[in-house]
């Protein structure tokens, strides 16, 4: 049988989408729209020609309010190819180090309630 569309190469298979999301290239700078297409570990955003993109940016899904990280594949007209890049795992704390930090934030804030205790006394002897 014939087929009229190319041999899938992809190791992740897309996925047909028409989803709403916001690219974002920095966190202080605009938000542009665009339409999400063939979802995979990459995906087909359609964009504005206008849009200029830094090599990775930001994107956030709409209503999933779910952003990852996009690095720039392919640009054509009205359409760029992003590859999703894996978010980094959070960094472990050691036990003793997170011991340590609680111990230093108890004694914060004994610190703190002995300063007002003893601002109030300075303030009633004042009065």
């Amino acid at each position: 049988m014939h087929s009229s569309y190319p041999r899938e190469r992809r190791r992740d298979p897309r996925r047909r989408s028409l989803l709403g999301a916001v690219l974002r290239i920095a966190p202080d700078m605009s938000a542009s729209g665009c339409v999400v297409r063939d979802i995979h570990s990459g995906g087909r955003l359609l964009i504005s020609d206008t849009i200029l993109l830094s090599e990775t940016f930001d994107l956030t899904f709409g209503r999933r309010r779910e952003t990852k990280r996009a690095r720039l594949v392919w640009r054509r007209e009205g359409a760029v190819g992003v590859a999703f890049v894996p978010s980094q795992p959070a960094a472990v704390i050691p036990l003793d180090l997170m011991r340590a930090l609680h111990a230093a934030r108890a004694d914060r804030d004994a610190l703190r309630r002995r300063v007002a205790e003893l601002q109030h006394r300075l303030d009633r002897a004042g009065a």
